[in-house]
């Protein structure tokens, strides 16, 4: 099952929408503020729908994370969604349940990500040495680990690990776009986007995402 998170702030009308979100068929987590990019950067959902002033906060923390973001400032019932990413809609409400239903469905169809823990080797361009890191999960365009060695968000960094669909090892430029510490354990999770993909390792990676059974 999908998993959409929802970032609320004070508004009265996240009530609304958590009640027109029974009608989708995919399990749905509650945050307040900044805790749902924290929870983001530990597990990637299908979808995150959260308010527009959050959004602006943390949209480098959830460049990858297919997004509806409400906004109160464009209209009741408007929808705005940039041409160039089908990732991101922007909403106003009030909206119609019906179409609220119908963008969620849309967002959660093109997304799409593969959850697969193995070890990777992660090569910072400013250093002449490499670690081991832990993969949470994959997509098209980018992947979360846990590493111990701290890497800076804007970092450049080359990763490498095997992949059984085309049994041979990759290595693949990616930049680092979000960091947490889960308080739980003090670990610290990184999302990265893939930068550069040659045509060969662009096909890779799809055949990779989506070889999960």
């Amino acid at each position: 099952m999908k998993n959409i998170y929802l970032i609320k702030d004070k508004s009265l009308f996240w009530e609304d929408i958590e009640k027109i979100l029974r009608g989708v068929n995919a399990e749905v987590s509650t945050f307040e503020g900044e805790a749902g990019p924290e929870a983001i950067s530990r597990q990637v959902p299908d979808l995150a729908i959260m308010a527009a002033h959050i959004h602006q906060k943390t949209s480098s923390m959830t460049q990858n994370v297919p997004k509806l973001v409400i906004m109160n400032s464009i209209g009741p019932g408007a929808v705005i969604q940039e041409s160039k990413d089908e990732n991101f809609i922007i909403v106003g409400w009030p909206l119609e349940a019906q179409s609220f239903l119908e963008l969620t469905s849309k967002l959660l169809a093109i997304s799409k990500r593969r959850l697969f823990r193995t070890l990777i080797r992660i090569f910072p361009k400013r250093l002449n040495d490499a670690f081991v890191g832990k993969t949470e999960n994959f997509s098209f365009t980018g992947l979360a680990f846990k590493a111990e060695q701290e890497l800076q968000v804007g970092e450049r960094v080359i990763l490498s690990f095997f992949v059984m669909e085309v049994q041979k090892s990759i290595k693949l430029e990616a930049e680092i776009i979000r960091r947490a510490v889960d308080p739980s354990d003090g670990s610290t999770y990184y999302g990265a986007r893939f930068v550069n993909l040659s045509p060969e390792n662009k096909e890779i990676v799809e055949k990779f995402v989506c070889g999960a059974s």
